[in-house]
């Protein structure tokens, strides 16, 4: 019997939760949660994100909800290599419903710039996503400091 879950290269160390989100599987998240599973765990060195990032990546709207509900952190860092937080995920991918939930929730980029979000904006704009790129555009003017463009 072949496991629902997909063999990922060496670097990449799935803890259960983030090999669930991956899948998204809302019912084996919930259950590992409910067994104590850490929401916040880091994310391997390599390609890695937390459960939140990968759900966040693939649009997995009801997951990306309870993980929040279950305090994952919402601008937790990036992995060290290749990596990036929930909201710049969610633009690459173009998640527009995600990316809206992440950034009522207080999402940032990994790489802010001026703005805290000028990562996740050149991302939506690189990959044609111009809805997601003037969302989250709109979120960084909004919250512009006084004097600020």
């Amino acid at each position: 019997m072949e496991s629902e879950f997909p063999k990922l290269p060496e670097p990449w160390r799935l803890s259960p939760l983030q090999a669930a989100a991956l899948c998204g599987n809302e019912v084996i998240v919930n259950e590992l949660l409910e067994r104590g599973a850490d929401v916040n765990a880091a994310p391997a060195e390599c390609c890695g994100r937390t459960a939140l990032q990968v759900a966040a990546a693939e649009g997995e709207l009801e997951l990306v909800v309870l993980l929040l509900d279950w305090g994952a952190g919402v601008n937790a860092p990036p992995c060290p290599r290749q990596g990036w937080t929930a909201l710049d995920g969610a633009a690459f991918k173009d998640r527009l419903d995600v990316v809206k939930l992440l950034l009522n929730a207080g999402a940032r980029s990994a790489y802010g710039g001026s703005t805290g979000y000028d990562s996740a904006v050149e991302c939506a704009k690189h990959r044609g996503h111009f809805a997601v790129a003037e969302i989250i555009g709109a979120q960084a003017r909004e919250f512009a400091s006084p004097g600020e463009p």
